[in-house]
């Protein structure tokens, strides 16, 4: 399960924690690097990276999002 807040804005999802989990398995694994996922700031759209658009997390969190999520 992840917890997504694309809809209701909630900034406390699992896309905002990414970093952390990143910085965790980078002192496990060392060739996992968070500057390869993130270039300052969370970016989600046309910024996004390519390790992290290709992520687990990522897939998970954005599966289609962009044909549902429309703005008036």
């Amino acid at each position: 399960m992840v917890l997504f807040g694309g809809y209701s804005g909630f900034s406390g999802d699992d896309i905002n924690k990414m970093n952390w989990i990143l910085r965790i398995t980078g002192n496990v694994y060392p060739d996992i690097k968070l500057s390869d996922y993130f270039k300052g700031r969370l970016n989600i759209g046309e910024n996004v990276t390519d390790a992290f658009k290709n992520s687990v997390m990522y897939k998970l969190c954005y599966y289609r999002f962009w044909e549902t999520y429309t703005t008036n």
